[in-house]
Formats: structure tokens, C-alpha cells, sequence
């Protein structure tokens, strides 16, 4: 029960703090108006780290039968620890798809607030005092650049899973190695 709710409440604290400090930064600065803030600028930037994320994933999916089979061939770990590292493999995938959506997402929101911003308020109401689109625009590079820290913290998590098969390898016949998984991160 409480680690679904951590689960949740990460992203909930990320939203907030993203939301609050982008329209700290719009109503006090003049951050808004650098070129990357501009939606061309940011779907530029999401585009190309859209991009660079669709390529670690493709990168990383090409090594994963060769590091469950890796897994499944070593004699000298136990059957819990070949779980925990196929499970590990297993999270850290779909944690880059989930980045890799909120990076799609990302130009998504871009894109609309592009249009909406070219279209007249209807309603004659002043709502651009508000300066939605700038805080929407400013959180969006907020989340995207975060999704890409998270991606790479991931592909580095994936990454300890290769390290410790390198590790668990027997340097001699007769050695045993592997029988401790303390590299083994359980995010």
C-alpha cells in the first residue's frame, strides 16, 4: 500500500514544483522571452532529445536478449538473483517508455499552446494577464528536461545489470563468483 502511494506521490511533488517554479519565473523574470522558451525553440529542443531518447531505447532493446541470456547462462547465480536482475532489466524499460511518452507529450502541449496562442479570445475576457501559455511552455521544458536526467539514470541502472554479469563471471575454473547482488539498485 505505501509504496503504491510513493509511486504517485513523486510525480504529484515534481508537477507541483514545475508548475510553481515556472510561474514564479514568468510573473518575476523575463525568462519567457529566451528564444528556447519560444515554442519553435522547445519543440526544437524536445525534438531533439525525443530523438536521442527513441535512439538509447533502440540501443539499449538491442542488448536486452543478449543480457537476459547473459542472465539465464550463469551457473553461479542463484535463481533469486537472476530474478531480481531480469526484474530490474525489466523496470528500467519501462521506465525509458514512460520518459520517452512524456517527451512526446511534451511537443503535444508544445504544439497546442503554439496554436492557441494564435487564436483570438472569443470571450473579450483579459486572461492573458494569466500568462498560461508561457507557464505551460516553461513547465514543459521543466518536465522534458527531467525525463531526459531520468532516462539517463536509467540507462546507467541498466547498465549496472551488464556490470554486475561482467562481475559474476568466474575469472578461474573452480572460482565462484556472484553469490552477492549488492549493486543491484531497487528503485
Amino acid at each position: 500500500m505505501m509504496k503504491k502511494l510513493l509511486k504517485y506521490i513523486k510525480p504529484t511533488l515534481l508537477f507541483t514544483v514545475f508548475i510553481i517554479a515556472s510561474s514564479l519565473l514568468v510573473y518575476h523574470t523575463d525568462a519567457e522571452k529566451i528564444a528556447l522558451f519560444e515554442p519553435v525553440g522547445l519543440f526544437t529542443y524536445v525534438g531533439v532529445l525525443l530523438g536521442f531518447a527513441i535512439t538509447i531505447y533502440k540501443f539499449t532493446l538491442s542488448l536486452v536478449d543478449n543480457i537476459k541470456e547473459s542472465i539465464q547462462k550463469l551457473t553461479e547465480l542463484n535463481d533469486e538473483t537472476k530474478e531480481q536482475l531480469i526484474a530490474q532489466l525489466m523496470r528500467g524499460f519501462k521506465e525509458m517508455k514512460e520518459n520517452i511518452m512524456l517527451l512526446f507529450v511534451g511537443l503535444v502541449v508544445i504544439t497546442i499552446f503554439a496554436m492557441l496562442a494564435l487564436i483570438e479570445n472569443p470571450y473579450m475576457n483579459d486572461v492573458s494577464r494569466f500568462q498560461i501559455p508561457e507557464i505551460a511552455l516553461l513547465s514543459t521544458f521543466f518536465f522534458c528536461t527531467y525525463s531526459i536526467y531520468d532516462l539517463m539514470r536509467t540507462l546507467f541502472n541498466i547498465s549496472e545489470v551488464k556490470l554486475i554479469l561482467v562481475q559474476a563471471k568466474p575469472k578461474k575454473p573452480g572460482d565462484v563468483a556472484g553469490q552477492d547482488i549488492e549493486g543491484i539498485k531497487k528503485d
